[in-house]
């Protein structure tokens, strides 16, 4: 098999699961980004709305973080750790630098600002991890909002390969890809989410 990621990847981007239906972990992954969008309306009087159209996509570069976050032995609120998450998404996922700015005010006036840069570079590991990823499917896209899109597949991707064992990988990926559609928790559809899916099942089997 050849690795499309590294081990240590992976363990950054996998976040352990009994669970093995994707569908399901799709919408705990959009799930994440509405509990974000509400909490940062409740706890700090940011209203982040726009990045419910993300979704599952910012649940898929976010959730991770928050999860290395509670690894660390970081002395914050629950507050504060989704201040700093919010910080994130926004850099990644919203081009408005007036609300960006914002933000890290919020994170400097809580005396935030080195556990943000840990955490951006943190960010950063897991968008180039996404970024090579996409480049060994030869899959090419011209924005990093663009790029952005497909990090829901990071975390799922252990689903991905448990769902196929050994099947035709035509006819897999055209399941799987309706089943995520169906989910309508992603901003991929169609043509170039099967054909998305097609590519990530034939690597898995080189």
């Amino acid at each position: 098999m050849d690795f499309i990621i590294s081990e240590e990847q992976l363990n950054l981007i996998i976040e352990e699961n009994s669970s093995n239906d994707i569908t399901d972990n799709l919408k705990k992954l959009y799930d994440f980004t509405t509990d974000l969008i509400d909490k940062s309306i409740k706890m700090w009087g940011l209203n982040a709305k726009f990045l419910i159209t993300w979704g599952a996509a910012l649940g898929g570069m976010i959730l991770p973080l928050k999860n290395w976050l509670e690894t660390q032995n970081f002395e914050m609120t629950e507050e504060q750790k989704y201040l700093l998450l919010l910080g994130i998404a926004c850099n990644y996922y919203y081009d408005n630098s007036d609300f960006i700015s914002k933000v890290v005010k919020k994170i400097s006036d809580e005396g935030l600002l080195d556990v943000f840069k840990k955490l951006y570079n943190k960010a950063e590991d897991l968008k180039n991890a996404l970024v090579e990823f996409l480049n060994s499917l030869k899959i090419f896209s011209n924005t990093m909002t663009s790029i952005m899109s497909y990090s829901f597949i990071l975390p799922v991707l252990g689903d991905l390969y448990q769902m196929v064992d050994g099947g035709d990988v035509v006819e897999s990926a055209k399941v799987i890809s309706q089943r995520i559609a169906a989910s309508g928790v992603v901003l991929i559809v169609g043509y170039t989410l099967t054909s998305f899916i097609e590519r990530i099942l034939r690597k898995k089997d080189l």
